[in-house]
């Protein structure tokens, strides 16, 4: 199957991937644009979505899934079934593994929660706009709007729990995906 095919079939059958309801985000960029999730899934946090169709090799998987565990509640691998046995190896146990037929997505490995995930790569994904907002919202005394990103970041980073800022995490990119399609 081909990228676009998989990427209709995963929205299709999001239920199978436990993400029915879910917000879908085509082509995030992560890593400071150096890595790039095909799909990200809006729903009780952040979820990251390869897709290797027929035509791709597994050369650059290690190095994305690498950018994928700093920055995703859980990762799922959705790939052509050319790929299947060659792919358990490769990724970590809590990567989910699913092959998408011409009808259907068989889930082989269900996500589980990412182990490695890591806050201060989370507000690294975050826009200046995005992280003043949160700044104000969250840090008493700070004027966002005379601060480099860098500086909010690590307020944010030093004020706020690991939880806190994944649920900003998610509510920020809901924000700016919603804004972005109006």
């Amino acid at each position: 199957m081909r990228e676009s095919q998989i990427r209709k079939l995963i929205v299709k059958e999001c239920q199978v991937l436990g993400l029915d309801g879910a917000e879908f985000i085509h082509e995030f960029q992560i890593s400071g644009g150096r890595v790039r999730a095909d799909v990200v899934a809006l729903k009780n946090g952040v979820h990251g979505i390869e897709i290797k169709s027929k035509f791709d090799n597994l050369n650059r998987l290690k190095h994305q899934l690498a950018g994928y565990a700093k920055v995703f509640n859980s990762v799922t691998l959705v790939c052509d079934s050319k790929f299947e046995g060659k792919i358990d190896s490769v990724i970590p146990d809590w990567f989910g593994i699913s092959i998408a037929t011409e009808s259907e997505l068989i889930v082989k490995r269900r996500a589980q929660l990412n182990p490695l995930i890591r806050p201060e790569f989370i507000l690294g994904t975050l826009t200046k706009k995005e992280l003043a907002f949160c700044a104000t919202e969250f840090i008493e005394g700070v004027k966002p709007a005379t601060k480099a990103a860098s500086f909010l970041r690590f307020q944010l980073n030093q004020s706020l729990s690991p939880k806190q800022i994944y649920e900003l995490y998610e509510q920020c990119l809901r924000t700016r995906f919603r804004d972005s399609s109006e």
